[in-house]
């Protein structure tokens, strides 16, 4: 296995990207731009070319501490290249289409030459087998007749589809699905010109073009997926969007409406969750107090943290009585510990009305103490609790409406039920059918 060496990057006059980006592409065959945009104030963009490699060679090498130190480039060689959807998909158990042929599923380039951009300070480097002072060709032009796209699905079949998707919803098979699609444009396409189009007419801090012989991947994105530091990874996910306003006032009140808007915050901190969740399949725990502190997304809306919020964090903490243990893994926590944290991350939220279902299944008396104290000190303040729960235990003394369900249908509404027979023994433990029983459960009367 042979990993491509990082490149010794020396200082250069700055140029505009797209004339540096065409002059490489006129040289080379495998060519990239990863673009921050046209007219970009901050963060980076890279140009080069590269010689395709063997997929195999790139997955086993995983990734890397960052570049040596005292290079001025977060990047400065390596690979550049794709991971499409299906195998991504197919390795997660989803099912997918079948691969088109002649397109390959994934595609990594070795850099050999390179150009990076630091947008912040206006300041470029080059390394490698490329020369940054190559003049650039005229722009190809864009070929403007009208062509006809080709949907994958008709109009009826992609609404059958969001049907499709719907019951899974409501079946519990997802709580998100993107449903994409695809149309197809027969004809030869220069993929420069396209790009460069694409570029004027919907400019993305994190566009990109990568071509390869006859095959070339064109993205206009605003978000970054995903992005690693050393040892730690991040992701920047971004859900809603507005329209530019005519001026800066006009754009500073749709930045307060998409702020404020219940449906994209609430979007928005699902698709955060979503991706905390996924990386935690491949990545080491998180804290308790990173645990603790997504539930601040709502009322910070993504900026970064303030005072309050963190001071909130604390005081959340202290409540379940873990302060002590804010910078452990949540990996090493009992299972009364891991539902203190989850329970910290409701309140740091600070919120008007807690649902919790089986909040003491599971957990030690001295935690169902904890839970039971917290919650008296939130009806207090004047927050609403919805409980879902077959043993009462030191709760009970906080109900003040209980409704029972029985075989599917209410046997009791009103205050807290007296246990009878063996759920009125001290040291009852419960114990009820679940999904592999077909059984009916019984409830508290039982």
């Amino acid at each position: 296995m042979k990993v491509p060496d990082t490149l010794l990057l020396t200082p250069s006059p700055w140029r505009d990207p797209a004339d540096v980006f065409l002059a490489v592409a006129r040289q080379h065959r495998d060519v990239f731009w990863l673009d921050a945009g046209p007219g970009a104030a901050h963060g980076w963009s890279w140009i080069g070319w590269g010689s395709t490699d063997d997929p195999t060679v790139v997955h086993a090498a995983g990734c890397v501490g960052g570049v040596p130190a005292g290079t001025p480039a977060p990047f400065a060689g390596g690979w550049v290249g794709w991971i499409g959807y299906e195998p991504g998909a197919a390795a997660a158990g989803a099912p997918v289409h079948p691969a088109d042929p002649g397109i390959p599923q994934q595609l990594w380039l070795a850099v050999r030459g390179l150009v990076a951009f630091d947008h912040a300070t206006g300041r470029m480097w080059s390394g490698g087998a490329v020369d940054p002072a190559a003049p650039a060709p005229a722009p190809p032009g864009s070929d403007l007749r009208a062509r006809t796209a080709r949907g994958r699905n008709t109009p009826d079949e992609y609404a059958g589809l969001i049907e499709d998707c719907r019951a899974a919803i409501r079946a519990g098979d997802a709580y998100q699905l993107c449903l994409t699609t695809r149309f197809t444009v027969d004809g030869d396409v220069d993929p420069v010109a396209a790009y460069l189009a694409l570029r004027a007419a919907s400019a993305a801090h994190h566009g990109g073009i990568i071509r390869s012989g006859s095959v070339a991947l064109l993205s206009s994105s605003p978000e970054r997926f995903l992005e690693v530091h050393g040892t730690t990874v991040q992701t920047h996910p971004i859900k809603g969007t507005r329209r530019r306003g005519a001026d800066a006032a006009s754009d500073a009140a749709l930045a307060a409406e998409l702020a404020a808007d219940p449906k994209e915050r609430a979007e928005n901190v699902m698709i955060v969750d979503l991706m905390r969740n996924d990386l935690s399949r491949v990545c080491v725990p998180a804290t308790v107090r990173e645990v603790v502190s997504t539930g601040r997304l709502p009322q910070h809306r993504l900026l970064p943290f303030r005072r309050r919020d963190r001071a909130a964090v604390d005081r959340a903490l202290a409540a379940v009585g873990m302060r002590d243990r804010a910078e452990d893994g949540v990996a090493g926590l009992s299972g009364g510990q891991h539902q203190r944290v989850l329970i910290a991350r409701a309140l740091v939220g600070e919120p008007d009305l807690l649902i919790m279902d089986e909040p003491m299944a599971g957990v030690d008396v001295a935690s169902q103490q904890v839970l039971a104290d917290i919650l008296r000190r939130e009806a207090e303040r004047g927050c609403a609790v919805l409980l879902v729960l077959h043993e009462l235990g030191p709760l009970e003394p906080l109900i003040d409406r209980a409704v029972v369900l029985r075989d599917g249908c209410v046997a009791h509404d009103g205050p807290p039920p007296r246990g009878v027979g063996q759920h009125a023994l001290p040291g009852h433990d419960h114990v009820h059918p679940h999904a592999d029983d077909h059984t009916h459960p019984r409830g508290l009367l039982a």
